[in-house]
């Protein structure tokens, strides 16, 4: 494949073989290669826009009504389902007798987000799609943060923040199957884990998990991608990202009624 910019002299006129020519010419030299017939052409400019609320009353946006971008980096879809996803929870909830002020944290986590991508695809377009090692976090979306936002309190240890992305592991059932962080995470609901030997919290509407009693994790996997302690408690949204770090049960009851109760 070959990307290039054709001059813009001729106005708005299709480019013509010839046009094509000079460009393979250019990048690969003169007679290295001879093109003989375009079987379609066309001329494609840059399209870049984003609305600037994702929330106006009942009206929610979400994907190529959102937010419009370059193809580099082939993000376009990828945004759009995490806003869909972001979008999902949140919207079932609300629907479901939550805070409908909930549905503000959709804009406040998702636009700047979308604004990312734009600079960065309309960056990479620039550079002719020539990625960096540094680019794939971002091109795949598992670099997404939504730390310091509404629904991300404060965590002051290590590991993934409130707002991260949550971590995959391999852990085990007390009979020795294998089970992944993420099948326990399937199906839009809210997950808990526990981490050590003491008791589970029993929390409504959340799938709870003990690490280390009812889900064994014999190589530390677990442990070692959350980095966290005995006694921890950690909540992932239905989103797959961290909700709450914390040693108290009691938070956790407390952060999902602010965040889903009526």
């Amino acid at each position: 494949m070959l990307q290039a910019e054709i001059d813009e002299s001729d106005g708005d006129a299709e480019p013509a073989l010839a046009t094509y020519q000079a460009l393979v010419d250019d990048a690969y030299g003169r007679g290295v290669v001879t093109l003989r017939e375009a079987l379609w052409t066309s001329r494609w400019r840059y399209n870049e826009r984003m609305v600037d609320r994702y929330r106006i009353g009942r009206i929610l946006l979400a994907g190529d009504a959102a937010h419009v971008h370059a193809p580099a980096g082939a993000q376009g879809m990828n945004t759009g389902i995490h806003g869909g996803i972001n979008l999902g929870w949140k919207l079932a909830s609300v629907l479901n007798g939550g805070p409908e002020p909930l549905l503000d944290t959709y804009e406040q986590e998702r636009l700047p987000m979308a604004a990312a991508v734009l600079g960065l695809s309309k960056e990479l377009l620039t550079r002719f799609a020539r990625f960096e090692d540094s680019d794939l976090d971002a091109m795949s979306g598992l670099g997404i943060t939504y730390r310091g936002g509404p629904l991300s309190p404060r965590w002051d240890g290590a590991g993934p923040y409130p707002g991260d992305r949550s971590p995959d592991a391999l852990c085990s059932w007390p009979d020795g199957r294998p089970v992944r962080l993420f099948e326990l995470q399937r199906g839009g609901d809210w997950t808990l884990y526990r981490f050590g030997a003491g008791p589970l919290p029993d929390v409504a509407g959340v799938n709870a998990y003990s690490i280390g009693s009812d889900l064994l994790d014999p190589h530390a996997t677990a442990r070692s991608a959350y980095r966290a302690h005995d006694d921890e408690l950690i909540l992932v949204r239905p989103d797959g990202h961290v909700g709450l770090r914390t040693r108290d049960a009691a938070a956790v009851t407390t952060y999902l009624t602010a965040v889903t109760a009526s």
